[in-house]
């Protein structure tokens, strides 16, 4: 069913990807927002186009989105930064890159927490690293046990990879949890990457930045995107925020590697970051009303599920209809519905991702279906 031949998956079009589709199937693969993008952000876009001024932008990025980013990072996460401490990125796909570029090297082990975006453990084996995985209790809400998390640091330790609000589970990391995390890295000096990329899609419980635990950024590289929580994911803008030094050995790899991010891209972030608090909240509230009606679909079906608290996924538990793509495939054929194998996060066998980042009437869609057909 998944293409083997293609190493990673369509976030839009996934007949690129899965094979003997229906033709009329519901898409709950999604891993973006397929919202309109804001007006305001829109219309920054359509000036930009209209200033007929492409010329290329400093490598770190135009100072203002830099200072809005450090601003941002500032007044909402916490984190004690500057503008010295921002570079512009061509998404967190490349800041992520980045960083692991900067960082690892043949021999060096990382830490990353299970269920995860397999780019991590992608990245880490490209650099020739071993990678250490924190499995989660699925039994508890899929929370994590730190007890035994210091122990798993040895003198090979280089990064722990931390995605808060995570893919695929939707799982919110506590700030307690996340405390206890930063500052295990820096007894052991070990850097954190925090992979905070869905922070404005959160419900019950807050975001909370690993880079809030640390007087100044110092152990601890956060990534932003423009991608979810702006609906801009074709536009290819995000930011890094890290310790001037290394951040400066990663700006010259970027000047190698790819120079500036898209102007055009940077003035939409720019616009991005002056969304009225009050347009975030109805789009995350909407993204609530979907998570609460799928929710209450498995729980009347009696399908467990790890209930999410953040991004825009529901894990459920299909292992009765067989193991990640058969179950996958099974679910296609008995309701229609395309969802994601869990598996290829690192879940245990037979959970499925769905993804509620689909329109309102694919998710009703796909509740009815579930619920004439299971």
């Amino acid at each position: 069913m998944l293409n083997k031949a293609i190493g990673r998956m369509s976030e839009i079009d996934p007949s690129r990807y899965f094979r003997d589709l229906p033709q009329d199937f519901i898409n709950l693969t999604y891993g973006e927002p397929i919202m309109p993008v804001f007006p305001h952000i829109q219309e920054a876009i359509s000036a930009a186009i209209a200033s007929q001024t492409y010329t290329l932008t400093p490598v770190w990025g135009i100072p203002e989105l830099r200072e809005k980013a450090a601003e941002n990072l500032c007044r909402n996460n916490g984190i004690n930064c500057s503008v010295e401490n921002i570079l512009i990125t061509n998404g967190a796909h490349e800041g992520l890159g980045l960083v692991c570029s900067a960082l690892l090297e043949p021999g060096d082990e990382v830490i990353i927490f299970k269920p995860d975006w397999p780019m991590y453990k992608s990245m880490a084996e490209y650099f020739g690293c071993k990678v250490i995985y924190v499995t989660p209790d699925y039994e508890n809400g899929m929370r994590y046990d730190l007890t035994g998390f210091d122990a798993l640091f040895t003198d090979k330790t280089k990064a722990v990879f931390l995605n808060t609000p995570q893919n695929p589970s939707g799982v919110v990391f506590p700030e307690n949890d996340i405390r206890k995390i930063v500052k295990a890295c820096q007894q052991h000096r070990v850097y954190l990457i925090a992979d905070e990329v869905y922070e404005k899609l959160v419900f019950e419980i807050p975001h909370f930045s690993a880079g809030a635990a640390e007087a100044e950024p110092n152990l601890v590289f956060t990534l932003h995107s423009f991608s979810k929580g702006y609906a801009l994911s074709g536009l290819r803008v995000g930011y890094l925020c890290a310790a001037t030094p290394i951040l400066n050995k990663i700006a010259n790899l970027k000047t190698d590697l790819s120079f500036a991010t898209n102007v055009i891209s940077q003035k939409a972030a720019i616009a991005a970051l002056q969304t009225p608090q009050d347009v975030i909240d109805d789009m995350v509230a909407g993204y609530g009303q979907k998570r609460e009606q799928l929710m209450q679909c498995f729980d009347e079906l009696g399908i467990n599920y790890v209930k999410p608290q953040g991004a825009f996924f529901v894990l459920a538990d299909f292992l009765h209809l067989g193991d990640d793509e058969v179950g996958q495939r099974k679910l296609l054929e008995q309701t229609g519905i395309l969802t994601f194998p869990g598996p290829f996060f690192g879940t245990q066998p037979g959970y499925l991702r769905f993804s509620y980042s689909a329109t309102n009437e694919d998710v009703a869609a796909a509740i009815d279906s579930l619920r004439h057909h299971l």
